[in-house]
């Protein structure tokens, strides 16, 4: 038998209204594909030299460019990471809440 901690989380969802479950799986899908292409990008500036990524008139900083385009993908990779998990709790919820529902239309019609 194991333990843990049981809590409960409060989640803000900033600006964003969904109508459907569906929108916010659209959503997490859209999400993850940004989140895949950016992992991309960091892939291809690891494999590349920086001679062959950095724009031609800025090549007299070409560490200082790279470290400027990394650290904005990791800013982004952590803000999409972090509303997709978000996300993930919200679709959660709403089809535990589903189910709850269906539940109780179900137990009411059969009295």
């Amino acid at each position: 038998m194991g333990w843990g901690t049981d809590f409960k989380a409060d989640v803000y969802l900033n600006r964003q209204t969904f109508s459907s479950k569906f929108e916010v799986e659209d959503k997490i899908e859209e999400l993850s594909q940004s989140i895949e292409d950016n992992k991309s990008i960091l892939k291809m500036y690891a494999s590349s030299t920086p001679s062959a990524i950095v724009p031609d008139d800025l090549k007299e900083d070409t560490i200082g460019w790279l470290n400027n385009e990394i650290n904005m993908i990791f800013d982004t990779l952590q803000e999409e990471i972090v509303e997709r998990y978000n996300l993930n709790l919200y679709l959660e919820f709403l089809e535990e809440n589903s189910t709850e529902s269906k539940k109780e239309t179900f137990d009411v019609e059969e009295l």
